[in-house]
């Protein structure tokens, strides 16, 4: 019996479906969001920094990092977004983060307020707002004790959503609250600013 003769020029070799995802996905470039984050202030980066290693040890295999990315903060940054966190940074590194949880800083008004900067940035969800408590209690005070906010927004039509976010968050405590529209923020991505005013027994 005769079999017919194949042409080997065209037999290719079986790829594994992990790299044919991997080759095809395109990687996106989150350098300016980086940027962005170590520009706030020194405390905010230097935990920042502290923590992309800290991940990069707990959850990454190392075996999958390029040595610049084991480095290079910006570089493992990009990575962790593209591999790890392509939704968003997790909450959980959010939590440690405003906690400082690493170099035991404790946060003053203007690191507060630059870390709500970060977060409009990164377009954090305000359920994440229920998690401030944790910031509060580093600074020496409590919830209970805020006696007045004052919430900046750049549209006043998104005055629902934004007082139903706040309620979750004071309901129990009720303080004074002002809501007030203004042309913009510090930054153009931001679009809420709230400030707390807290006052402490002696």
């Amino acid at each position: 019996m005769n079999f017919p003769k194949f042409d080997n020029r065209f037999i290719q070799p079986r790829k594994d479906s992990k790299t044919i995802n991997k080759s095809n996905r395109q990687l996106k470039d989150y350098s300016e969001e980086f940027r962005f984050i170590v520009g706030q202030n020194d405390y905010i980066t230097k935990e920042f920094f502290q923590l992309l290693h800290d991940f990069r040890t707990r959850k990454v295999n190392p075996k999958n990092l390029e040595l610049d990315q084991l480095n290079n903060p910006q570089k493992l940054y990009n990575y962790l977004r593209n591999h790890h966190w392509s939704v968003n940074v997790p909450e959980e590194f959010l939590i440690d983060w405003i906690s400082m949880k690493l170099t035991g800083h404790k946060l003053s008004d203007i690191d507060i307020s630059d870390f709500n900067h970060i977060f409009n940035k990164l377009n954090i969800s305000y359920d994440f707002l229920k998690n401030i408590e944790n910031t509060i209690n580093h600074t020496g005070a409590k919830m209970e004790n805020i006696v007045r906010t004052r919430i900046y927004v750049t549209d006043i039509n998104n005055w629902q959503e934004i007082g139903r976010a706040h309620g979750e968050v004071f309901k129990k405590i009720r303080p004074a609250t002002t809501m007030v529209e203004v042309s913009r923020l510090i930054e153009p991505e931001i679009l809420v600013e709230i400030e707390a005013i807290a006052v402490l027994d002696e």
